[in-house]
């Protein structure tokens, strides 16, 4: 009776072995690795300017397209409900959720839709840089500001998400050589840099001056009030204060 009872017992530890190794045989497949995900056909690529979060995540997001350095368009990245999200993290994919999302990201998206107004409707995205804050790094070293001049004045301006206004006497723009002064708004979310010697460092809006040299990277946003006074705005995405 003792044997019959030991060779049931190792039967059944048997049985338990082999059915714990099918268990895993069947766990998920590995996470993809960057070359299988670069060869993906992503939609679009740019850079996060800004992670609004209602009842829902919404990005402001501009597209980098032929010229590496600029933004060749703007657009609203809203997500499906199983969107699925994967970050680089040096050369290893990780896989990570749309909580990660931070401003200065640079992202690849594979869209489900595109709706009117360049709103994209995200299926898939893979954050390709860190934010901008988590780096200290601004996202003006890698695109180009659009104005570089002198603080005139600033001025109080609590509208929506605005909070000042800077007036600008225009040193250098590239894109708008005509333009010889006009006016930014600060938004909630804009960053604001000092360089020094070995960096670049955060500031507050308390630490912006009137004869500051600065330049200016900014994201479209249509003011109606202040284009009716000035030939030139926008909503400014990164202030850096000069040496």
């Amino acid at each position: 009776m003792r044997k019959l009872i030991t060779v049931l017992l190792l039967s059944m530890m048997i049985m338990l072995l082999f059915g714990c190794t099918l268990i895993q045989r069947e766990t998920p497949a590995t996470t993809p690795t960057i070359d299988i995900l670069s060869e993906q056909n992503w939609y679009i690529e740019g850079v996060i300017f800004n992670v609004r979060s209602y009842d829902h995540i919404v990005v402001d997001f501009g597209e980098i397209k032929d010229q590496p350095n600029e933004i060749a368009g703007f657009g609203i990245v809203t997500f499906t409900e199983d969107c699925v999200v994967w970050k680089l993290a040096g050369d290893a994919v990780q896989l990570a959720s749309l909580s990660d999302l931070a401003v200065g990201q640079r992202i690849k998206i594979s869209a489900k839709e595109i709706l009117e107004n360049y709103s994209i409707i995200a299926q898939e995205i893979l954050i390709v840089s860190p934010g901008a804050v988590e780096s200290q790094t601004p996202i003006s070293t890698f695109l180009t500001p659009q104005f570089t001049g002198a603080i005139t004045s600033i001025d109080n301006y609590v509208k929506n998400n605005r909070t000042k206004l800077i007036h600008l006497d225009v040193i250098s723009s590239p894109k708008y050589p005509n333009v010889e002064e006009t006016v930014f708004a600060l938004a909630t979310h804009s960053l604001l840099w000092q360089q020094t010697e070995t960096g670049y460092q955060l500031i507050t809006e308390d630490d912006l001056a009137v004869g500051q040299i600065v330049s200016i990277l900014l994201e479209y946003a249509y003011d109606e009030e202040i284009s009716e006074s000035f030939p030139y705005h926008g909503l400014v995405e990164e202030v850096i204060v000069l040496p």
